[in-house]
């Protein structure tokens, strides 16, 4: 019975102590934390970053019971572990701690001086791989937020200096600077530089309620700024300001957003601007909510609203505006999107309702397929594209008609296939056609394309060419060019992803010019891959205006040659003079055909030639230079020099000299031209490898006009020039 009533006396005296010892310390602190009790706790707690230092003095004084003076000075104190390494050449800290009770405690009349000469960051080497899987992100609590900044109460500190002269991380080095001066006004400035990037901003402000925080970010060319302060009418509501240039890009835009919190919501609205190569595209957020458990602080659902258009000069802007309405739900993680052109000409939609389980294999399950479609005129594509790398060339700009494309993904967005049509024509042309394909592992780097396009009736207008008026060279100031270093040539073996696409005709293509007597029917059978293309072109029987008469075509083939860019020519022309039946036959490669010449009744080569350049067979009846040109055309043409293109345009005017050099297969053709303007046409295949086109007309006794275009195989500028000359014969 003694031995319990002496227990419950030392428990009653430990208890009697631990209650003086806890006054004490929140009476009198520094009597228990002292600088040596302060210098043990220092070396045992933080004992992980080898801590060390040349002073380190903290004192810890009372001027009231809830009021309490903390004061920390140091010199070289140093810090190093596997994640950081550095020293604080200085460090003043002294701050007055206020306590209402043990619970509730404020800082005010903060001053800080830190400087440290350099400091070294080591990324962790955790693992890199982080899961993202169906879960409800935890957020704190804005009361919180508040009640922990108002405890800090940044608006009455003193002084701050915070200076990192050299800081290391991620093979970058950055100064840092953080300074608050009291006057003349509550503010903080900051500014992170580095060869690479600035980043500078303030923080001014008398309380919470009056705060406005900014900042600017500039990194080469691009910036990028933010302003973030109070609405002053209503609680726990603010204005968010954003702006970013991004100029390499031809990018900027303006984001004024209102943002509002309460228990169980973040909502933002407000219209964000783009401008993306002067064009402004405006987003204008009816609302963007995300929903809180208000007593786990974890986000349940998000709802998103908004409308995208388009402010432009130009008419198809005011077709694309956008109404999208979204909804996610952290906890199942559900997304369901739809989205819809609000304008009736274009008929856009977008349904997805799916489960996002973003885990290592981005798993995706959804409850039904997601379905994209668009369906538009052909018109406002056109208008879209225009002026950009895309944009649509003639003959195919002046159709009209609809056009419509759908796209439907399996569950887990791994495979989409798609559907698509037109039904476009003008005066003289018609495209109708049909798409199917799918497109395989979109969002990866195994993404692949497999086609099947269907020519179902087409028929296209050439521009109009006549080879005895040839058209006017002349600068057009709307093409720039740019003198850098020439761009690779394109190569089959190299695309952004591979693709499989099979062309086909169901009827004819039916091509018109009128330098044929007739549509030329073409069937075409393709197979196109990333890697290499196969298949034919073939030319049904035509008839073609050639050497000045018409010729009947009775067969053109051409063959892709696998694994090259080679294609094979197999053709036949018949052409009846008076004096005999010409046949053409044509062979080898296109680049560089093979040209041979029957008749009935037979005749030489040359003879063939005279009376297809000179309607006539004798050489009795050339002359020297006529015959000087039959044989050089003879010689180009076994050599492979002309190209079907030239020998087209050389037999449909009428020649006066053709020269060829067999050495350097270099040739030239002087044609006569209405005006008494005299036209030459020449390549050269020496080291320059170039072309050129001369074109004269004699303005007097010893006067002449010469304009001449000359373009380069090494992908230089064309150069055009023009001469007035001055000669004499004698």
């Amino acid at each position: 019975m003694k031995i319990v009533q002496i227990l419950a006396k030392i428990v009653g005296l430990l208890f009697v102590l631990i209650i003086i010892l806890g006054g004490i310390f929140i009476i009198r602190p520094e009597w228990i934390l002292t600088p040596r009790a302060m210098d043990f706790l220092v070396r045992h707690l933080a004992s992980s970053y080898h801590p060390s230092w040349k002073e380190l003095q903290i004192y810890l004084t009372s001027e009231t019971w809830s009021k309490k003076k903390l004061s920390i000075q140091a010199s070289d104190l140093c810090i190093k572990n596997t994640q950081v390494e550095g020293c604080l050449t200085t460090l003043n800290f002294n701050t007055e701690i206020n306590w209402s009770s043990l619970t509730h405690l404020t800082f005010s009349s903060m001053n800080l001086l830190a400087v440290s000469d350099s400091f070294k960051l080591v990324k962790s080497q955790g693992g890199s791989e982080t899961k993202l899987v169906k879960s409800q992100p935890s957020l704190p609590s804005f009361n919180k937020i508040e009640n922990y900044f108002y405890k800090l109460g940044p608006w009455n500190w003193k002084d701050l200096n915070l200076s990192i002269k050299k800081l290391e991380w991620n093979d970058a080095t950055y100064s840092i600077s953080i300074e608050r001066k009291a006057d003349p006004i509550s503010a903080i400035h900051w500014s992170v530089m580095s060869e690479a990037l600035q980043f500078t901003g303030s923080w001014i402000a008398s309380d919470l309620q009056h705060s406005v925080m900014e900042g600017n970010f500039k990194r080469e060319s691009d910036m990028f700024s933010f302003q973030f302060r109070p609405n002053t009418f209503q609680r726990n509501a603010y204005f968010l300001n954003i702006k970013a240039d991004l100029a390499k890009q031809g990018f900027s835009f303006e984001a004024p957003l209102q943002v509002q919190f309460n228990v169980s919501a973040i909502r933002f609205g407000g219209n964000i601007q783009v401008k993306w190569n002067n064009r402004n595209i405006v987003l204008s957020i009816r609302a963007l909510q995300f929903f809180v458990d208000p007593k786990r602080h974890q986000l349940k659902e998000t709802n998103f609203s908004s409308e995208l258009y388009l402010t432009s000069t130009e008419e198809w802007a005011k077709l694309i505006r956008l109404d999208t309405e979204a909804n996610y739900q952290f906890k199942n993680a559900h997304l369901s999107l739809k989205t819809k052109n609000m304008d009736p000409s274009i008929d856009l939609k977008i349904d997805i309702s799916c489960e996002l389980a973003f885990n290592k294999s981005k798993k995706l399950n959804c409850d039904r397929s997601p379905i994209a479609s668009i369906g538009m005129p052909y018109a406002v594509l056109v208008e879209l594209l225009r002026g950009s790398s895309y944009a649509i060339f003639a003959p195919f700009q002046v159709l009209k008609g609809p056009i419509n494309l759908a796209f439907k993904a399996t569950d887990n967005l791994n495979e989409f296939s798609l559907e698509g049509s037109t039904h476009l024509q003008s005066a003289h042309q018609k495209v109708n056609l049909t798409a199917s394909g799918k497109l395989s592992h979109p969002l990866s780097k195994k993404r692949s394309l497999d086609l099947d396009l269907r020519l179902q009736e087409v028929e296209l207008q050439l521009p109009n060419l006549d080879p005895k008026k040839m058209p006017v060279l002349a600068r057009d100031s709307r093409i720039q060019i740019r003198h850098s270093t020439p761009a690779p040539k394109p190569s089959l073996t190299k695309s952004p992803f591979p693709f499989h696409i099979v062309l086909t005709t169901e009827k004819p293509l039916l091509l018109r010019s009128n330098l044929a007597v007739q549509p030329v029917p073409l069937t075409m059978n393709l197979d196109l891959t990333h890697q290499t293309r196969a298949g034919t072109i073939s030319a049904k029987p035509f008839d073609i205006q050639i050497f000045r008469r018409k010729a009947h075509v009775e067969r053109l083939d051409l063959n892709l040659v696998p694994q090259s860019n080679i294609i094979e020519l197999m053709g036949l022309v018949d052409y009846i003079t008076p004096e005999a039946k010409i046949q053409i036959h044509l062979t080898g490669q296109a680049s560089k055909p093979n040209i041979h010449f029957t008749s009935e009744p037979p005749l030489q080569q040359n003879e063939i030639l005279s009376l297809l350049l000179f309607g006539r067979s004798s050489f009795a009846s050339l002359s020297a230079e006529e015959e000087a040109t039959v044989g050089n055309a003879q010689v180009a043409l076994a050599s492979g020099a002309f190209s079907l293109a030239s020998i087209y345009l050389f037999a449909s005017t009428p020649i006066e000299a053709i020269g060829y050099d067999p050495i350097t297969h270099a040739y030239s053709v002087t044609v006569r031209l209405p005006g008494g303007i005299s036209a030459e046409y020449g390549k050269t295949f020496d080291e320059q490898d170039h072309g050129y086109l001369t074109f004269r007309k004699s303005l007097g006794r010893h006067w002449m006009l010469s304009t001449e275009w000359e373009n380069y195989s090494d992908e230089r500028s064309s150069i055009v020039s023009t001469f007035i000359q001055w000669f004499n014969r004698f």
